[in-house]
């Protein structure tokens, strides 16, 4: 019974339910509201179902409010019985999520918030202010006893009940899609022209945390563009798929069907492990309502948008569900024809805001915050977050560029070349720089700006032409500009003198973001640049040879190619102008591998030199080493990969996300292809999860291989690395401060100059390929196999047995080209290397030192001996 005095607020209370309560609230919210798909059987077990599921567990409570006077005395008494019972007067169910937050400083921060769903009153208690207090009650608790920052619910009950008590309630739209032409088998508009290498994909449960991951970093991107304090709910995995659940088991039960996927994805492949995603939805299957609702919905044009759309017709023709509902769409993808907008007065979204009252603070609902998201270029790639530099490195630390100045100075300290030729190594012999317009035109799927014109702005820098061709790659970013060109410029030229690659050092690139721009507007961008290098004599096979850096790919090079040979039609050479193109276009076997190839085998000649061994303990073998990758991309996989196959055992592996650890060893192919499926470490089977992706640099090995970004190991983290030799994979993984806090350590550095060379190498390889016009071993791989053929068969006549044929076939096998490349790069970091060491040891310095010595040295040696350096 409910109190005497319903009004007494004084003797009520909000209280977590028990299972048997929360069962009882179900009962009569069935019996109140009504379910006519469903047996009250059917409902309890869709209950008990739902609440089995990640979102639902400790995330997930009941609450209902009672008479504390009636509470008191039915723990006073034995009886259970459900007639003696406390009343419940009122109940609601509450959701943990994460979300952002703006703050009055502008600053993006995490925080935590509770969704409101469920709330339910007896009808024959309403309007007795029980809801009102026991959403005050509740209020309070997730405030304080739970940390909550706001609280939100979609309210089915109109906006009055809730704006009485301070609640800001907003309106609410959907735009309504009927189901009409075309069938389920997927002939019709869903499968519309999408443009070249564009498909459409299922979004299964594998998929989902990849695209919430990504769907969540955009939304961190667009809030930090919002001057105003915000709010957001973000999206997650688990809420996907309860609600997923939800609908299989309405299909099941009154439909006698399955559902498979969550939704679909638009997704354009450049190769194997570049890829933009262009759109996606993910859904869910109303049987109540007989609709289709987008319960995400991101798209980049228009043209993707209908996609989209006409996928989800499909979804719902399969079904038999009328209609395909998108809540608050953004009508800039949508023209008045594509559907009907309406009005909602029903599941208005409200929000309560605890922390600041008198602050005015906007919670910008998902679905219709953030416009102008652009495709988003490699989403399955590696990246790492700033954050990690961070947390890395001191405020007052210098930058990567800024690093390789403070390393040169030393090394500059310590070498013999001149002051003068010195000084002219500081400064770059010439920079190109070039403006010039494209028009935004909207083309296919990828509408950016259209109508608008652009100015971009190129650069090109030769630092040193000691020796000629220049070597440098091209790079599309946000960031480049001439500074940054010029300091790069200047590390190539020291990197390819440390492994007597004969080229001068140079770089290129263009200020502009490329996930902004569609692949015509690139391939437009890629070949004016080119133009411009044409013109001025900036590109050429004896003159600058490109190749592919950030942002850009083997089609970036394949355009340069193209363009150059038109300005250049009669040169027999043109296809040496770049390197790093596609094996069909010139370009040369090994050159994926080349970079990791080529750490593999630094470490491997520094472990076998006598003092490595002594101050390390080590025993020099790869088998009896272990090693810790950070960064599981190209290079940091093909390191791994060959340590592995030479005996070594990798004990760890970090990613962006989080990191693995077995003490006893990770197989680096079985890692590799679940991280390929699942895009991250976590649920593999057998390993340690570290939750912060930085802690992998500090776990116990024997050999760590920073193999992602620069400033990884700075002045926060250098005291806790236990490894007792790093070799640098990544440019510039370690700050001065702390390369020089753990050279006293006594930890032995391998540095990123001579250690991430290979892929350099490798290229000098594709441009002395290109010249020759012809793959290597092409000549003499049947010469030397048939020499070897009759040195076994005149072994086999003077042993008198016969080989067998798998001996006979490995001892005969001619060199093809990857061996060639293979037998190229192991020589030359076998030379490099030892260079490094014989310096290290004569100069009493570190190797980082040492390679800079010798780099200086060889160039100032070109300078001063071909009478270049006309000073005296």
């Amino acid at each position: 019974m409910p109190p005497k005095q319903p009004h007494d607020f004084d003797d009520l209370m909000l209280l977590e339910a028990t299972p048997e309560q929360a069962i009882m609230t179900n009962q009569n919210s069935y019996a109140t509201w009504g379910y006519p798909q469903l047996t009250l059987e059917q409902y309890l077990e869709r209950e008990k179902l739902l609440a089995n599921q990640e979102f639902t567990g400790e995330n997930f409570k009941v609450w209902v409010l009672m008479s504390r006077k009636e509470q008191q005395e039915h723990q006073g008494k034995n009886d259970a019985s459900a007639n003696n019972n406390p009343t419940i007067l009122s109940a609601c169910e509450t959701f943990k999520r994460k979300a952002l937050i703006v703050d009055r400083s502008g600053e993006v921060i995490e925080t935590i918030c509770y969704g409101i769903a469920s709330v339910f009153t007896p009808p024959h208690l309403r309007n007795k202010g029980y809801a009102s207090t026991m959403m005050k009650l509740l209020t309070g608790i997730l405030e304080k006893q739970f940390k909550a920052d706001f609280s939100f619910l979609f309210s089915d009950i109109g906006p009055n009940f809730y704006q009485r008590f301070g609640w800001n309630v907003f309106n609410n739209k959907e735009i309504r899609f009927s189901i009409d032409g075309g069938d389920a088998s997927g002939e019709g508009p869903g499968n519309m022209e999408l443009g070249e290498n564009v498909s459409v994909s299922p979004i299964r449960e594998s998929d989902l945390e990849r695209i919430t991951q990504l769907d969540c970093q955009l939304v961190r991107q667009e809030l930090l563009k919002v001057d105003h304090r915000a709010l957001v709910v973000l999206p997650n995995k688990p809420s996907y798929v309860w609600m997923f659940e939800r609908s299989k088991f309405y299909a099941r039960v009154t439909a006698n069907t399955e559902i498979t996927i969550f939704g679909v994805e638009l997704v354009r492949a450049f190769d194997e492990k570049e890829k933009q995603l262009v759109g996606f939805i993910i859904w869910f299957h109303d049987f109540n309502e007989q609709k289709l609702v987008a319960l995400r919905f991101r798209s980049y044009s228009k043209q993707a948008a209908k996609i989209l759309v006409a996928q989800a017709k499909q979804e719902a023709r399969k079904y038999n569900l009328k209609q395909v509902v998108s809540w608050n769409p953004d009508m800039t993808l949508f023209s008045g024809e594509d559907g009907e907008l309406v009005e909602r007065e029903d599941s208005l979204p409200s929000l309560a805001w605890y922390k600041d009252w008198d602050s005015k603070v906007e919670w910008l609902l998902l679905e219709k915050a953030f416009k102008g998201l652009r495709p988003h270029h490699q989403f399955w790639g590696r990246r790492y977050s700033t954050a990690a530099t961070r947390v890395a490195c001191e405020p007052n630390e210098p930058s990567f560029l800024d690093s390789v100045q403070i390393y040169f100075e030393k090394a500059a300290g310590l070498s013999n070349a001149s002051p003068k030729t010195l000084d002219h190594l500081k400064a770059s012999d010439c920079t190109l720089k070039v403006t010039f317009p494209i028009e935004a035109r909207g083309e296919g799927l990828f509408i950016v700006d259209n109508g608008k014109v652009e100015v971009l702005t190129g650069y090109r820098v030769h630092h040193s032409r000691h020796l000629l061709p220049v070597k440098g790659g091209i790079r599309f970013s946000p960031e480049v500009d001439e500074q940054e060109v010029a300091a790069l410029a200047a590390l190539m030229t020291y990197k390819c003198a440390v492994v007597d690659v004969p080229f001068g050092g140079a770089k290129g690139g263009i200020t502009l973001d490329p996930s902004k721009f569609t692949e015509n507007q690139l391939e437009r961008v890629t070949r004016r640049y080119t133009m411009e290098l044409c013109q001025r004599a900036f590109i050429g096979p004896g003159v600058d040879v490109p190749a592919p850096d950030v942002g850009t790919s083997a089609r970036e090079m394949s355009w340069i190619m193209d363009t150059y040979r038109q300005f250049h039609s009669n040169e027999v050479d043109s296809i040496g102008c770049v390197t790093g193109k596609p094996i069909y276009l010139g370009g040369v076997r090994g050159r994926n591998e080349a970079t990791g190839l080529g750490v593999y085998y630094g470490i491997r000649e520094f472990l076998s030199y006598p003092e490595i061994q002594k101050s390390t303990g080590l025993s020099g073998n790869i088998k009896d080493t272990s090693f810790v990758i950070q960064g599981f991309g190209k290079v940091g996989y093909w390191a791994a990969k060959f340590l592995e196959i030479n005996g070594g055992r990798v004990v760890g592996v970090g990613e962006r996300d989080c990191g693995v650890y077995n003490a006893d060893g990770i197989k680096v192919d079985e890692l590799f292809e679940y991280h390929k499926a699942n895009r991250s470490f976590r649920g593999f089977p057998n390993v340690d999860i570290l939750e912060d992706p930085l802690k992998i640099l500090e776990v116990e090995c024997d050999v760590l291989i920073p193999a992602a970004l620069e400033r990884q190991i700075g002045l926060k983290n250098a005291d806790y690395i236990k490894a007792k030799i790093i070799g640098e994979a990544a440019n510039g993984p370690i700050t001065p401060g702390a390369n020089d806090i753990m050279l006293n350590k006594g930890i032995r550095i391998i540095p990123d100059l001579l250690l991430n060379a290979g892929g350099v190498t490798v290229s000098y390889f594709e441009w002395l390929k290109n010249l020759s016009h012809m793959r290597f071993g092409r000549m003499t791989r049947k010469w030397d196999e048939l020499g070897k053929t009759k040195l076994v068969e005149l072994i086999e006549t003077i042993i008198e047995q016969k080989v067998s044929d798998l001996e006979k076939m490995h001892i005969i096998h001619g060199a093809e080209e990857v061996d060639l490349v293979y037998s190229g790069l192991e020589d030359t970091m076998m030379g490099a290397c030892k260079e490094t060491r014989i310096t290290a040891l004569k100069r009493k310095t570190d190797y980082r030192t040492a390679a800079f010595i010798n780099a200086i040295e060889k160039i100032a040696t070109a300078y001063e001996g071909s009478g270049m350096m006309l000073m005296n």
